[in-house]
């Protein structure tokens, strides 16, 4: 139950509505349909983790069942589980079900969520899977808020009974310091925070952020594109879990190779290096991750502290790499080294 208690713990620390416990062989929950959960259930690994441990490995007929209960109340709405569908490709099958009473209500959307996000730290995956059944238009939108997408294979649905979706997992790095993980709406305050402050708006290119506005932020970048054009990241310290800004990549160019990137750092921890190692981190994960040779920011004359950062990484002055609307960015660029 090591691994189930530690992923109950992580989805714990991030949701403010639902609380949730590994399932255990005696539960038997009513209202909710448990075939799916009875025919996938075996005994987890023996893990014991330790500080530093890599993420374990699940054999292929291993499990994760976890029950998700309402915070307010403790009454259980619903189960999620996990299973490792294929050990060579990273693959891992996501299914639950809620009970009738409370569907609609937001409930698998948000433990969904917050698996894909947990998950992956303490399993090596490459891609996350659902199958729903084509008729059941409520969990195919459940899977879509999440950011699944169908698979398709030659335009046509894999069988008449199952309707196949995925997602590629959501990189989750780390550096001596930080720890950089997909943002949640649990970090909807922190978001608005960032990018509604006049000090810390001075270096964007955008307007300050109206709440729903921050909402959008984390919905976009919450749902990585498959097609990698995109992706940021919130930046956390790894002592205490405080978020302290966001990083990431943008219009990534396949044709051109080339992508730019943006980092910000929360105005109480400037002045502490956290930007410069938080830029190290995704130019060594560009340099693997996409077939780019070059690496470029815009940035403001006027922001001494980003241009000292993009400097120390080898970032020199180039022409604009891509067509804006902001008067007054100038451009650095990164070449890979051949």
């Amino acid at each position: 139950m090591f691994l189930a208690s530690m992923v109950c713990r992580e989805m714990n620390a991030l949701s403010d509505n639902l609380v949730f416990r590994p399932m255990t062989a005696d539960d038997r929950i009513a209202g909710l349909e448990m075939t799916r959960f009875d025919e996938k259930r075996h005994n987890e690994p023996s893990f014991s983790p330790n500080k530093g441990d890599s993420p374990p490995q699940l054999a292929a007929l291993d499990a994760l069942n976890i029950v998700i209960m309402l915070s307010s109340c403790a009454t259980v709405v619903g189960v999620i589980g996990s299973k490792r569908s294929d050990a060579d490709a990273q693959t891992a099958e996501i299914v639950f079900t809620i009970a009738e009473e409370y569907r609609n209500r937001g409930y698998a959307s948000g433990a969904l969520e917050l698996m894909c996000v947990v998950l992956p730290q303490f399993i090596t995956l490459h891609q996350l899977t659902l199958h729903c059944h084509p008729r059941d238009m409520a969990a195919i939108a459940v899977g879509g808020h999440a950011g699944f997408a169908p698979m398709i294979q030659s335009d046509v649905r894999l069988s008449d009974t199952s309707f196949a979706m995925s997602r590629m997992v959501p990189l989750t790095l780390h550096s001596p310091r930080l720890i950089y993980r997909v943002l949640t709406m649990a970090d909807h305050q922190s978001i608005y925070d960032q990018f509604s402050d006049a000090d810390m708006c001075r270096s964007f290119s955008d307007p300050p952020c109206t709440w729903q506005e921050a909402a959008d932020i984390i919905t976009h970048y919450g749902s990585p594109s498959t097609s990698k054009r995109f992706a940021r990241w919130g930046i956390f310290l790894a002592t205490t879990g405080e978020f302290i800004g966001t990083c990431g990549y943008h219009f990534f160019d396949a044709t051109t190779a080339q992508v730019e990137i943006g980092y910000d750092i929360w105005k109480a921890h400037w002045g502490n290096g956290y930007a410069t190692e938080s830029v190290g981190s995704l130019i060594a994960y560009l340099w693997n991750a996409l077939p780019v040779q070059t690496i470029y920011a815009l940035i403001f004359p006027e922001n001494a502290a980003s241009l000292a950062v993009a400097r120390r990484h080898g970032f020199v002055a180039s022409p604009i790499l891509r067509e804006h609307t902001d008067e007054g960015l100038c451009c650095v660029a990164l070449q890979k080294q051949r």
